[in-house]
């Protein structure tokens, strides 16, 4: 799954914008509440919902536009 985050949410999880590199999130509902609980569509909010407190490792590679990561793992 790819998952868009703005700057300012990036900010918020202490990571960079634009380039590669890893972001934790400390759960999936900080994450959904980063947007304001309803800033993601359907087909997000039905990923992240159900994993609620889970963390998530999520990755940006070249392939990822700015913004863009996938979720590669959770804990």
């Amino acid at each position: 799954m790819l998952i868009y985050t703005d700057q300012d949410q990036c900010g918020l999880f202490g990571a960079d914008y634009f380039g590669q590199g890893e972001m934790l999130v400390c759960s999936a509902d900080a994450l959904l509440n980063s947007k304001g609980g309803d800033g993601y569509d359907k087909l997000h909010r039905e990923f992240l919902e159900p994993l609620g407190s889970i963390t998530l490792v999520l990755q940006r590679t070249s392939e990822c536009g700015p913004g863009w990561w996938k979720v590669i793992k959770t804990l």
